[in-house]
């Protein structure tokens, strides 16, 4: 067992490695960091903002620096210009409070369900939950936090 997940732990660094490639040409390729200056500023203020996030350097050292800073936790500034580490953690606390009262909410459903199907077993009422179990693991997350957002607000 234990050789099997160091198996896995070395073969996640290549495909992690991988992944921020991808991740970090698709954001470069789509999307300039110094741009919302140029909106503002003449093109020598842009410039020297090029310069100074160095956008000028070629991808690989753009990418090696920007691995070491993600690695130190410097992930930069929103467009907002607060530390992207400090917005994180902002919303770690909500997000962990949803996440909790979620599962717990799940677990008291589930169980009661549950304890509904075994006493009325092969009822419609069973029949009924058990559909309604299937579709809610059927559909994704994200199509049902859209469907619950539409519902309840």
């Amino acid at each position: 067992m234990p050789t099997f997940v160091a198996r896995r732990l070395l073969v996640s660094i290549p495909v992690l490695l991988l992944a921020s490639v991808l991740v970090f040409l698709l954001v470069r390729s789509t999307t300039d960091p110094a741009a919302r200056l140029r909106r503002n500023a003449d093109t020598e203020s842009y410039a020297r903002e090029r310069e100074r996030l160095g956008l000028n350097d070629p991808l690989p050292v753009q990418y090696t620096r920007w691995l070491g800073d993600f690695v130190r936790g410097d992930w930069g500034e929103s467009a907002k210009g607060r530390p992207v580490s400090a917005e994180i953690r902002r919303a770690l606390w909500n997000t962990t409070q949803l996440v909790v009262f979620g599962v717990l909410l799940s677990i008291v459903a589930a169980i009661g369900i549950g304890v509904i199907s075994a006493l009325r077993r092969g009822s419609a009422i069973d029949h009924a939950f058990t559909g309604l179990s299937f579709a809610g693991l059927s559909v994704p997350t994200f199509v049902f936090a859209l469907l619950m957002i539409e519902l309840l607000t």
